[in-house]
């Protein structure tokens, strides 16, 4: 392999000169140095072929030896590859892995078509890991290149360079050339899994672990389903031999039922998928429902959740919390009790929640199993994780901006707010992994303000913009892939933080709009009781979208309720005036959004709810160094908090003392936060709900 690239970069110049033509190189490049790659083992002829072109007979002028993926290209020139292309002075060989341009190019001027390339690069790059390969098109072919010659260079997704002067020995080429092969395949698997999703018949393939079969009277009558050819990859099929079955297991309500599929051996391949009596006569209780449907979940490749559409709608929100508690311990994870509970009523109260602990406590984790139970994952493209950089100050490396050339660069986010803005049936999580690593008022500035717009019109959750027109300047294809993006209804993000010197505390501002968990408690023993195998529940987005967005909206039974607990929380208002530490209308909003939820859904003890609220959405406002916040701690825990405690000038010493004692106390969690605030201040001179 190396002694042919080494003649190729050799000889280029020299046969250059004369015409390429039935020449000994031409013939070189066309045959020889193909054959060697092929010989390499690295190329499996079935799946690729190797061309190799001078360029004399395409109007480019630089050679190559191109890769094609026979399942994604029609010949020379016509798909993406993996190619070498030899600078015009032959002293520069690049590996690259560049896409198709051709269609693009007969439809397009030349600008038009290089930006095009640029556009799909950046979304290639977005899905496909580049191996260590330089993930840039700016590289040096020479001067006076073909429009092809330029297509290819800009069309370029990954590249590395060889010097003829520092050429690499055959196992570094050899190798790189392996892992250009990786990219490809990665690149290949992704479009042909793009092709497999869509409608067939009537199944419907939503992702690579999701299928939806709409039920006629025959998966009813014969416990078993067609499958039609298109979609049996899903159940590992399409390798099944003709007239031959493959082994299945079915998971219906937690119960395991075998199953086969079985290939016909006419109908055009079709496939059936059998499944026991058992099971087919729990299924009947479906049948007389209308528009009913069957959605399978793969587990693995031989196991598969079925759930029909209406077991979700079925289910309360209490066994569905307890389903999610279950997927995430099966996962080998605790947390603190009550914790997945209070995360739910967070999210389900307004969709912006803050996770705060210590490092190394599993508060990113959470966020993702969480996502994970309800059926929102990263395979599916409806669970993101976004690193939060210090260098961060403004929204645009969230939301994008404009660059010199007046084109718009996308932000980390805008995919994701526009895939979920699309499918507002299914809930789409962001997790902002050490979100106070920048100041969270600066790059998030936007969100902050239009998640306070949210209204109801026509039974959704609209916004102002968070991404408007005007932002797109004069690029056409940003505005029209994106177009004015409003706050989904069905978006739901949860920052991860810890609180050090490495990080920057929270305004007002952000605490009054989140529900701030924490959980610094960590139980270091291992629990190693057997959950079995965790089955995430396929919810529709009616299970996190809030269902009250100002308090008109609760219920004419519910008033009372309501004026009730507002008469608590004028109580605790009242006590924090004396240190200017009062909340307004949004926080007294959020709490009784919190707790109607709760109300409604039984999931916690009136006042263990109420702890909670407290200690997410009041205490973390108080910090300081003046005497009154103390006199204003020591009245919360006096007369709200611990109403057996009777002194009245108030001690860290005499709160944990009665702690310990466990009686009389309301709202314990809030009490021992407390207690620690006082402490500090003793101990400190200054004191703030964080660690």
């Amino acid at each position: 392999m190396r002694s042919g690239i080494e003649k190729l970069m050799k000889e280029f110049i020299s046969a250059k000169a004369e015409s390429f033509k039935f020449s000994a190189f031409d013939v070189f490049v066309r045959e020889e140095l193909p054959e060697e790659f092929r010989n390499t083992g690295l190329i499996d002829e079935h799946t690729y072929m190797v061309e190799g072109n001078t360029g004399t007979e395409n109007g480019a002028m630089v050679p190559r030896v191109c890769v094609f993926h026979r399942s994604l290209t029609a010949g020379q020139r016509k798909g993406t590859c993996v190619a070498y292309l030899l600078s015009q002075d032959g002293q520069r060989l690049y590996l690259c892995f560049l896409q198709d341009y051709e269609d693009i190019r007969t439809t397009h001027s030349l600008e038009r078509t290089v930006q095009i390339l640029h556009e799909r690069a950046e979304d290639i790059r977005s899905h496909i890991q580049g191996r260590g390969f330089v993930p840039s098109c700016g590289f040096d072919l020479g001067e006076g290149l073909s429009e092809q010659d330029v297509c290819s260079r800009e069309g370029t997704v990954f590249y590395t360079c060889y010097e003829i002067s520092a050429l690499p020995e055959e196992d570094v080429l050899r190798n790189d050339l392996q892992r250009m092969m990786e990219v490809y395949q990665a690149y290949a698997d992704w479009q042909l899994q793009q092709s497999r999703l869509g409608t067939f018949d009537s199944w419907e393939v939503l992702d690579a672990k999701t299928a939806v079969k709409h039920c006629d009277k025959s998966f009813f009558d014969h416990n078993g389903s067609g499958v039609p050819q298109n979609i049996q990859w899903f159940f590992g099929a399409d390798s099944v031999e003709a007239g031959k079955t493959k082994s299945l297991e079915l998971i219906f309500h937690g119960e395991r039922y075998p199953s086969t599929i079985r290939k016909e051996p006419r109908h055009g391949g079709r496939a059936r998928i059998f499944w026991t009596a058992n099971l087919g006569n729990k299924l009947q209780a479906y049948r007389h429902q209308k528009d009913a449907t069957a959605t399978f979940i793969r587990l693995d490749h031989e196991t598969f959740e079925m759930r029909m559409i209406e077991d979700d709608t079925t289910m309360t929100g209490q066994e569905i919390v307890r389903q999610i508690r279950t997927f995430i311990s099966a996962k080998g994870f605790s947390y603190p009790d009550k914790l997945v509970e209070n995360l739910y009523l967070s999210l389900k109260s307004k969709p912006f929640v803050i996770l705060a602990g210590t490092s190394g406590t599993g508060k990113t984790r959470l966020v993702r199993l969480f996502s994970e139970a309800i059926g929102a994952d990263k395979e599916n493209g409806r669970y993101l994780q976004i690193a939060v950089r210090p260098d961060w100050s403004d929204s645009t490396d969230l939301f994008g901006h404009l660059d010199l050339n007046g084109r718009f660069v996308p932000g980390c986010l805008m995919d994701f707010l526009a895939k979920a803005r699309d499918d507002l049936a299914h809930p789409y999580v962001l997790c902002l992994d050490e979100m106070n690593l920048a100041r969270v008022e600066y790059y998030l500035s936007d969100f902050l303000s239009v998640i306070e717009t949210r209204d109801r019109k026509e039974g959704h959750i609209i916004s102002d913009p968070l991404v408007q027109l005007d932002q797109y300047g004069a690029d056409e294809t940003a505005r029209e892939r994106y177009g004015e993006i409003l706050f989904p209804e069905n978006f739901y993000v949860v920052g991860t933080v810890n609180m050090d010197e490495t990080t920057f505390p929270f305004s007002k501002k952000v605490l009054d709009r989140a529900n701030t968990i924490e959980f610094n408690d960590v139980d270091l023993i291992p629990d190693f009781v057997q959950y079995g195998q965790g089955v995430p529940v396929s919810v529709g987005n009616a299970f996190l979208k809030s269902d009250y967005l100002i308090l008109k909206d609760c219920k004419e039974e519910d008033h009372e309720y309501v004026q009730q607990l507002c008469t608590i929380l004028q109580s605790i208002n009242r006590i924090l005036y004396k240190s200017n530490s009062h909340v307004g209308f949004r926080v007294r909003d959020e709490i009784c959004f919190y707790m109607l939820n709760n109300h409604r859904g039984g999931f916690l003890e009136e006042k263990e709810a109420l702890d909670y609220e407290i200690m997410q959405k009041i205490l973390p406002r108080l910090q300081g160094s003046n005497l009154s916040l103390k006199e204003t701690l020591c009245e919360l825990f006096r007369k709200i908090l611990a109403k057996d405690y009777d002194r009245q000038d108030g001690d860290a010493a005499g709160m944990k003392e009665l702690l310990e004692n466990g009686t009389g106390i309301d709202y314990p969690r809030s009490a021992e936060k407390v207690m620690f605030m006082v402490r500090r201040f003793e101990e400190d001179g200054f004191t703030s709900y964080w660690l």
